[in-house]
């Protein structure tokens, strides 16, 4: 999604967090609240936070920028819970070679080995 759009979901859910990549850089999109709130940028630089000297903005990012949502792992109680709300989940495997994915009307034909359940990572899709 273009810079834009990435503003508009920020207002929508609060909670997002957005990342561009560029150059080797990863730049990270959020909100934060103080005193009211205000969109926060950082930027990471080989698994490190870049700050500029001075705590300035550093101005990396343009209108025409990819952005895209960082989705955080949830437990597998909560994921089976949105399936059963509708909501389609995603399992990857612990180095993410293999995924899973689920929907409600999607009845896989093979059955589940239970230790999904206790390995890998859970991702419900919005």
């Amino acid at each position: 999604m273009k810079t834009s759009e990435m503003f508009a979901m920020l207002e929508k859910n609060p909670k997002l967090t957005l990342v561009c990549r560029k150059c080797g850089t990863e730049y990270f999109m959020t909100t934060e609240t103080v005193f009211s709130t205000y969109y926060k940028l950082y930027a990471k630089g080989d698994g490190q936070i870049i700050t500029h000297k001075g705590g300035r903005f550093f101005g990396n990012i343009s209108l025409d920028d990819d952005w895209q949502i960082v989705r955080e792992p949830v437990p597998g109680w909560e994921a089976i819970k949105a399936l059963s709300e509708g909501k389609s989940i995603e399992w990857h495997s612990d180095n993410d070679r293999e995924i899973l994915c689920f929907s409600k009307n999607d009845k896989p034909e093979w059955a589940v080995n239970l230790n999904i359940f206790f390995t890998g990572k859970w991702y419900v899709n919005e």
